[in-house]
């Protein structure tokens, strides 16, 4: 209930309290009714509604259910009570009760009332002086006498016994019988009257009662003469009404009322359940509407969800496709090349040998082919070239365990990752090991070491000997120094331009210092491996061919770079490279060889996986080291969901591999700085 008080904004705690204290006449705390309350949506019937029956109704409901031996409390419209009691009363009525004059009509509005507190006892007491008692009850011929402050004695006259005596063991209480009653009738009377002793609270309790109850069906037999007579006056409204042709209005309609009235209300209720069922339709309608529409775009959604698969596929087909093609074209290309190599190997003619082999035998242990009479000796390798291990394996839990329990060691070991000094050890490889942390240019050249080391153990773990790894100063150097060398002139020959400190160096393979190769470009290296920062936010790798003449650019974000970017920063190594090929050449077979024409680049993206900003570094590092490895596309291990099993093997590599690495205060020195290239 106090949720409909909130809903229509009354305040819950006097709100409501107004129908149980002012019109029932209860306690605050009862509750009210649903359907009463309901009423003040609409005050015309709030209006209208007998609140006054509905409070006299309580009244006589209270008094029935009351036990007059004990305290008690009544309920409802106890005005009634009080002006029924100044007229049973008419001494207490005419001092307390301020009777007005003319005594209007109805009784309720004879009197004024009065306020403060009276003294109800010496009220009544008065009343015996002034002749009131004893009374008689002219119907039962029962006549009470006030003694002492209440009723003690019955008193029947004499000539009332006969006539009474029936009436009153009838309507004596239950604990009176009748052999508790003396005989009156043949005892002598003094005074004419007789006086038995009974019990006075049964005989009080029982008169209290019968009056009520009497006072009760009045007054309900009242109330519906008063019914009759309003149904009487709506039915001359009505036919008043239609005779003035006034429709419209509203009507009221009593319980009990005439028959126009139940037409009426007929009407009213079959207009109501007309308009409910064709409130009823409308809803059902929209409903098939709703569902209509749904449905409909259901079926479109369905129909473009399958536009948009069958488009994926296709587009999935032509990649593969065109992935298959360009696999195809590299291997067919590799094996020319493989051709030419083993015809240009068939055109040396071999030095005589001393003595003729007559059999030529396989020797399985050693991998070498010898004649008979031991003359000559040629190894020849079994082992499968490329594919030498799997660069996506999962790290090895001890070798992580080591690298661990060795950071611990770090005194910044427990702080957390802001706090830590960027130049500690901990921090440095927290680094590595974090996906989507940006790997600086010393985790580069960390891993670029790594390469070189297995690269010079074991060349055959890769798909060619005549490859090399650089480190990212290589890149750095040329783009910053290639302003000069565009703005230096050349000689008569269009040489003698200014190359970047250093390069001889690298032309020769005498830097990177960490395990040098002494392998000379063009000579001895075909290969050459590069990462390449851009802009300080963005890392790429590049495959440079020498025999071929062009240049691979792997990209891991291709939206990152724009064309024309690309095109700025790819000029450098495509001008400067076939620069230096000429300029460093030894011999004039090798000035001829070679020409100043720049070569092509490429930045293929079928087929290249990509992945999030921060992990474009270890990208980078693995799209060359996959390439070296001879794999002619990438697997499908090298994606995003396992950037975090790459990082650590990563990390416990490169902790394992260049042992004292986290020694150097400086790590850019353990590779080499730009002092170095000039």
């Amino acid at each position: 209930m106090a949720s409909f008080w909130e809903r229509i904004g009354v305040y819950v705690d006097p709100g409501p309290n107004i129908f149980s204290g002012a019109i029932e006449g209860r306690k605050y705390s009862s509750a009210t009714r649903a359907s009463l309350a309901r009423l003040v949506m609409d005050l015309e019937k709030f209006e209208n509604y007998p609140w006054g029956r509905v409070a006299f109704k309580v009244l006589m409901d209270s008094l029935r259910a009351k036990d007059f031996t004990k305290s008690y409390t009544v309920d409802g419209f106890i005005k009634v009570l009080q002006v029924w009691i100044y007229h049973a009363l008419p001494e207490l009525g005419a001092n307390y009760g301020n009777l007005l004059p003319n005594r209007p009509s109805p009784p309720l509005l004879a009197f004024k009332g009065g306020k403060g507190p009276k003294c109800l006892k010496e009220a009544i007491s008065r009343q015996e002086n002034e002749g009131i008692y004893p009374w008689t009850n002219p119907k039962t011929h029962v006549v009470y006498v006030k003694e002492e402050s209440y009723v003690k004695s019955l008193v029947v006259r004499e000539e009332d016994i006969e006539r009474s005596s029936k009436r009153a063991r009838i309507e004596a209480p239950a604990e009176l019988r009748s052999e508790d009653i003396p005989d009156v009738r043949s005892e002598a009377i003094p005074d004419a009257r007789l006086e038995v002793s009974i019990p006075v609270s049964g005989v009080y309790k029982a008169y209290i009662e019968k009056y009520f109850k009497d006072l009760a069906n009045v007054m309900r037999d009242g109330f519906g003469t008063c019914l009759k007579e309003m149904n009487l006056l709506g039915n001359k409204m009505d036919v008043v009404e239609k005779k003035l042709g006034i429709t419209g209005l509203p009507q009221v309609c009593l319980k009990g009322g005439s028959n126009t009235g139940k037409a009426l209300a007929k009407a009213k209720e079959a207009k109501a359940n007309e308009a409910k069922a064709n409130e009823a339709k409308a809803k059902e309608a929209k409903a098939k509407e709703a569902k209509a529409k749904e449905a409909k775009a259901k079926e479109a959604k369905a129909k473009e969800a399958k536009a948009k698969e069958k488009e994926a596929k296709e587009k999935e087909t032509k990649e593969k496709e065109a992935k298959e093609k360009e696999t195809k074209e590299k291997e067919a290309k590799e094996k020319e090349e493989e051709a030419k190599a083993k015809e240009a190997a068939d055109k040396v003619k071999e030095p005589e040998a001393s003595a003729k082999a007559s059999v030529v035998l396989m020797n399985k242990d050693e991998d070498t082919v010898s004649d008979e009479n031991n003359t000559a000796k040629l190894t020849i390798p079994n082992t499968k070239v490329g594919h030498g291990y799997n660069p996506f394996a999962l790290p090895d839990k001890q070798l992580t365990k080591a690298l661990t329990e060795h950071l611990k060691k770090d005194s910044n070991w427990r702080k957390s990752f802001e706090r830590k000094p960027k130049r500690c050890l901990s921090y440095w490889y927290q680094v590595i090991r974090t996906p989507l942390a940006w790997l600086l240019d010393t985790h580069m050249d960390a891993y670029i070491n790594v390469l070189r080391l297995w690269q010079r153990n074991n060349p055959n773990h890769f798909r060619s000997e005549r490859i090399c790894f650089l480190d990212h100063l290589f890149s750095r150097m040329w783009r910053d120094k290639y302003g000069e060398f565009k703005s230096s002139l050349p000689d008569h020959n269009s040489l003698g331009r200014r190359l970047p400190g250093g390069s001889w160096d690298l032309y020769a393979g005498i830097i990177p210092i960490f395990c040098t190769t002494n392998k000379t470009w063009g000579v001895d290296i075909d290969d050459i491996y590069a990462p390449v920062n851009f802009q300080n936010d963005h890392w790429i790798a590049i495959w440079i061919s020498i025999p071929k003449r062009h240049i691979v650019v792997w990209d891991n974000i291709v939206k990152h770079i724009s064309k024309a970017q690309l095109d700025e920063i790819m000029e450098t190594f495509l001008t400067m490279v076939p620069y230096l090929l000429v300029e460093c050449a030894s011999t004039d077979e090798e000035h001829i060889k070679y020409s100043l024409e720049p070569f092509t680049y490429e930045r293929p993206t079928v087929g290249v996986p990509q992945c999030i900003a921060g992990d474009c570094g270890v990208y980078a590092l693995k799209y060359m080291e996959c390439h070296a490895l001879g794999y002619t596309s990438f697997p499908a291990a090298f994606c995003e969901k396992n950037v975090k099993h790459i990082r650590e093997k990563m990390a416990h590599d490169i902790f394992h591999e260049t042992p004292g690495f986290e020694d150097i205060e400086d790590k850019t020195s353990y590779y080499n700085d730009l002092d170095t290239y000039g």
